[in-house]
């Protein structure tokens, strides 16, 4: 959890510019503040909070950075891919069959495939002799990705925004 000031701060420092992305963080219930901050933070640096805004707080030393700590015991993933996604849920048997299929579907149905990762809310899902693999099927899109190339879905997503097909980002 961060506090409005060290969230402001952040903010600033995520922006790279110390001024624009944190201006209007104490008002965000306010569309207008909304639209401002949604437009300075679009023109900050697209990587993870950990290494925009807490390592270089972090860097000022324990008492400098106004971050602030608390010990807790808990298990952490960062989710930050299909595959880790597939993992967590796959561990904390959220989903899965006995074949290591992890599904969010209207149902499935798997012969000779294992541990796949599908999502596919409004639709009946069919595997068949396939392994590792990512499906995510939305209304716009469908992803097909190995499992062990489920972090490269940003090379894509650079891609789309090369190509002008930004409506699918």
């Amino acid at each position: 959890m961060v506090g409005a000031d060290t969230g402001e701060c952040g903010a600033r420092a995520f922006a790279g510019d110390g001024s624009a992305a944190g201006e209007h963080c104490g008002g965000l219930r306010n569309a207008a503040v909304r639209r401002g901050v949604s437009r300075a933070l679009s023109k900050c640096e697209n990587i993870s909070v950990d290494y925009a805004v807490l390592e270089p707080r972090s860097a000022k030393g324990e008492h400098l950075s106004d971050l602030y700590c608390l010990s807790a015991e808990f298990s952490w993933n960062d989710l930050g891919s299909w595959a880790s996604l597939y993992e967590y849920q796959l561990e904390t048997r959220l989903r899965g069959d006995g074949d290591g299929n992890v599904a969010d579907t209207e149902g499935h149905m798997a012969i000779d495939a294992a541990n796949n990762y599908i999502f596919s809310p409004r639709k009946f899902v069919a595997l068949v002799g396939v392994e590792n693999l990512v499906i995510i099927d939305t209304e716009d899109a469908l992803l097909i990705a190995h499992r062990d190339h489920s972090q490269d879905v940003g090379k894509i997503v650079k891609e789309l925004g090369i190509s002008g097909r930004t409506q699918l980002i």
